[in-house]
């Protein structure tokens, strides 16, 4: 994230809002409207370390009166057209939150807002990341009492991943012998 946060600094047409979720208590994720102050406090934060004082001002002038998802999607939305650049937000420490129905809702909060903006009804951020030390399809699981599991996929946007993947005869035999030296196999690497 911070080699990536580097690279889109270097460009005049990004702006990246990288935040951590790893600071916000059980106490917090139980009240929505605590949930989207605590949300909003840390991106009105960043901006105000990026000297960005024109749109901490403007979160500053809605931190108490959004509270719900609509809300906060109406003020994403201004904020993001107001900014005017490709606006990435990346979220770490967001497996913290994988098993809160709360942080569900505002992931599809997000989704929604993505989907449509590919249809030209709405302004959203550029790219979401999102990042933790466990494996990101545990977003699709929320856990509930008595271990009542509930299957759920608000994240499921695919974009087209347009990088050659194609590999020269060389380059497979180089990873056949590791494989065979790691596994102690022998390999007709000719023939594959």
């Amino acid at each position: 994230m911070y080699l990536l946060d580097r690279e889109l600094k270097k460009r005049d047409d990004y702006l990246v809002l990288k935040i951590s979720f790893e600071g916000i208590d059980a106490p917090t994720y139980a009240d929505p409207a605590g949930f989207i102050k605590a949300f909003l406090e840390m991106l009105k934060d960043k901006f105000l370390f990026l000297k960005e004082n024109r749109f901490a001002g403007f979160i500053d002038q809605h931190l108490l009166t959004t509270a719900t998802m609509p809300e906060l999607s109406r003020l994403i939305s201004q904020l993001v057209k107001a900014i005017d650049l490709n606006t990435v937000l990346m979220i770490d420490e967001v497996d913290k939150s994988t098993n809160n129905q709360l942080f569900l809702d505002f992931l599809g909060m997000l989704r929604t807002k993505y989907l449509k903006r590919s249809e030209g009804e709405d302004y959203t951020f550029h790219s979401v990341i999102l990042a933790g030390v466990h494996d990101v399809k545990t977003l699709k699981i929320k856990i509930r009492a008595g271990d009542e599991e509930k299957l759920n996929s608000p994240w499921n946007i695919a974009v087209d991943f347009d990088v050659d993947l194609s590999l020269f005869p060389g380059e497979i035999a180089s990873m056949l012998e590791d494989y065979a030296a790691n596994r102690d196999v022998k390999i007709d690497i000719p023939f594959f």
